[in-house]
């Protein structure tokens, strides 16, 4: 194959294997991030309700659950090739990382109005991010560069 060899319909068939390919790969990309958003309020709603009278005794729950989700991150980062623990190491970060909301979820629960912060605060962060996501998959604006330093 030379260099001036212009096969334009054979890379257009290549642009749309890539781009079906690339559809495969955000649509179990959206799959993974939701449930790693349901793993986390899973482990949010615990925290609120099983687990509130020990971080409200005392912050070393918090600390200890704080050296968990930071050592189940570097796990992640180190066995992230594997495939079944790589998932289970995900759900179980997310999972921590909930658990580790609970103080500031008790204490803006304690506020006179404090479900309705964070019901906002859900709906507002969902809308955001839904919108843009719409945006960046339907615009042919490339935002690769915008990855590089």
């Amino acid at each position: 194959m030379s260099l001036y060899d212009r096969d334009y319909s054979r890379s257009k068939e290549f642009e749309n294997t890539r781009s079906s390919e690339l559809s495969i790969f955000i649509k179990q990309t959206y799959q993974l991030f939701a449930a790693s958003l349901l793993a986390a309020t899973v482990g949010a709603y615990v925290g609120i309700f099983a687990l509130a009278s020990f971080f409200i005794q005392s912050q070393v729950t918090f600390w200890i659950l704080f050296a968990v989700e930071i050592g189940l991150l570097f796990a992640l980062q180190w066995k992230k090739r594997e495939a079944p623990l790589n998932l289970v190491l995900l759900f179980g970060f997310t999972f921590c990382s909930g658990l580790t909301l609970t103080p500031l979820l008790i204490s803006v629960l304690a506020l006179p109005a404090g479900g309705i912060i964070i019901a906002q605060a859900f709906a507002l962060t969902t809308v955001a991010f839904a919108g843009l996501s719409v945006f960046a998959m339907n615009t042919k604006k490339d935002f690769t560069v915008m990855g590089k330093a």
